[in-house]
C-alpha cells in the first residue's frame, strides 16, 4: 500500500462523518435505503481523491514547465527594478517612525501618530532598529 493510500484510508472514516450525508448533485447517499453503509461511496471517494491528486500534479507540472519555457526564452521572473525603494528613501520617508521606534514607543501608537499602518512600523523596526 502506498504512503498516500495509507493516509487516504485513514481519512475515509473522517470524511464519512464530516461530509454531508447526501450528495445532492450526484444523487448519492452514504447509506442505503435500509440504513446500512453504502460500499460504493468509499470506493467513489477514493477514486475522486486519487484523481484530484493526479490532476494537482498535472497542474503543477504544466505551471512549472510553462515558467521554465518563459525563462528559457529570456523572460524575467520577479519584481521589476525600481519598484522597491532604497534604504535611504525609506529612512527619509519614515524618519519620524524610525525616531519614535528608537525612543521605544509602542508600535500602534507610532502608527496612529504618524498616519501609517502597523505593518509599516513593524517593517521599519525590523529593517532599521532591530539590526544586530
Amino acid at each position: 500500500m502506498s504512503e498516500n493510500a495509507k493516509y487516504f484510508c485513514f481519512y475515509i472514516p473522517i470524511l464519512a462523518i464530516v461530509w454531508p450525508w447526501f450528495f445532492q448533485k450526484e444523487q448519492l447517499g452514504i447509506f442505503n435505503m435500509d440504513g446500512r453503509h453504502h460500499p460504493f461511496l468509499t470506493l467513489f471517494i477514493a477514486v475522486l481523491g486519487t484523481s484530484a491528486e493526479m490532476e494537482r500534479k498535472n497542474i503543477k507540472y504544466r505551471l512549472n514547465s510553462g515558467k521554465e519555457k518563459y525563462i528559457a526564452e529570456g523572460g524575467k521572473v520577479g519584481r521589476k527594478k525600481g519598484y522597491t525603494k532604497s534604504d535611504e528613501k525609506l529612512q527619509e520617508e519614515y524618519a519620524g517612525v524610525i525616531k519614535q521606534l528608537r525612543k521605544g514607543h509602542p508600535t500602534r501608537m507610532i502608527a496612529k501618530s504618524e498616519g501609517v499602518g502597523v505593518s509599516t512600523v513593524q517593517r521599519m523596526k525590523k529593517k532599521f532598529v532591530d539590526v544586530a
